[in-house]
């Protein structure tokens, strides 16, 4: 099934409107990112930024939610990929598997079966739910390699975010440079244990006008078909099916000084292949196939206007498509 979803969104935000004054000068306050929540003092913990609270950078201590936020040192020190992995760890989070697929739990609360439409994952602030029924995506699908930050925002957020976000709001912020200049990483792994491979790169540069970022990701895994154990069902047999093709592309181009300035353009694809599971029984199990594939191309402008308004739109195409067989 293969369906088409448009969203366009303006929304104006009143910033500071309601803060109240703590008599902390929070320009003054500058906190490396790159950096570990182990190398951070108590004061630049409760300094740390976040935006998928209030979709404005503001002190974590601040922030009208209960968030918990990894810096991209974080993910590398955990050695973990993919938003599965993050959810396991975060507390009020969790996650679980059906039918081969993962979804997010939030302090008890799922959506059922494998839907996992309930929490909204964002990436530069852009919603990137599957279109069929809004499934999140958090596996190798959406690997974390280009994230400089991600944020787990506990508890509803559809007054903000509107749908999928009742149980909670995943925001994912891409790297960028914060000086003049270029920059390619890539990272490079491969093991026997179901003949697993991943690759990932990012490729940033930074001038005078503009700002582009391009990351892809890519990972495969295959099923070995070992028997796994007794149904006693009329198959008797149990057996892993549990493979994994997964593609990852995102990019984007944000201008800096011109009279457009905060006008980015972008897209994001994102494209899984797997069968279902290894809990699946009997001679047809190598047929139980699931694709999911989603092409999102984006505009974006946000533009402060005085203090404490600003000015926040996107527009953008969601093409996926949902294959099983």
């Amino acid at each position: 099934m293969r369906s088409l979803f448009i969203a366009t969104f303006l929304i104006i935000s009143f910033n500071s409107l309601f803060a109240q004054n703590t008599g902390v000068d929070t320009n003054a306050v500058v906190i490396d990112t790159s950096a570990s929540l182990f190398d951070l003092s108590l004061n630049d913990l409760l300094n740390l930024k976040v935006t998928v609270v209030s979709k404005r950078e503001e002190r974590v201590s601040e922030a009208p939610g209960m968030v918990t936020s990894y810096s991209a040192k974080d993910i590398e020190n955990y050695g973990y990929y993919n938003l599965s992995d993050l959810a396991s760890i975060t507390s009020g989070y969790s996650n679980y598997t059906a039918f081969g697929e993962k979804m997010f739990e939030t302090r008890g609360q799922k959506a059922g079966s494998w839907n996992n439409q309930k929490h909204l994952v964002l990436i530069d602030g852009i919603p990137v739910n599957h279109a069929r029924a809004y499934s999140a995506p958090m596996e190798n699908q959406l690997p974390l390699f280009f994230a400089e930050r991600v944020e787990f925002m506990k508890g509803p957020g559809s007054v903000l975010y509107g749908t999928s976000a009742f149980y909670g709001a995943v925001s994912i912020v891409p790297k960028s440079l914060k000086e003049i200049g270029s920059k390619v990483e890539a990272k490079l792994s491969s093991g026997n244990y179901h003949g697993e491979t991943r690759l990932m790169t990012n490729a940033l540069s930074k001038t005078e006008d503009g700002e582009a970022i391009l990351s892809m990701g890519f990972y495969k895994r295959r099923f070995s078909g070992d028997y796994l154990g007794s149904t006693g069902m009329q198959y008797d047999t149990l057996r892993n099916w549990n493979d994994d093709n997964s593609f990852f592309i995102n990019g984007s181009y944000k201008l800096t000084s011109t009279a457009l300035s905060g006008l980015k353009l972008g897209f994001t694809y994102m494209r899984r292949y797997s069968h279902m599971g290894d809990g699946w029984s009997g001679v047809l199990s190598p047929h139980n196939q699931q694709t999911w594939e989603e092409i999102i191309p984006y505009i974006k402008y946000d533009k402060d206007l005085s203090e404490k308004l600003k000015l926040y739109s996107y527009f953008k195409y969601n093409n996926s498509a949902e294959v099983g067989q």
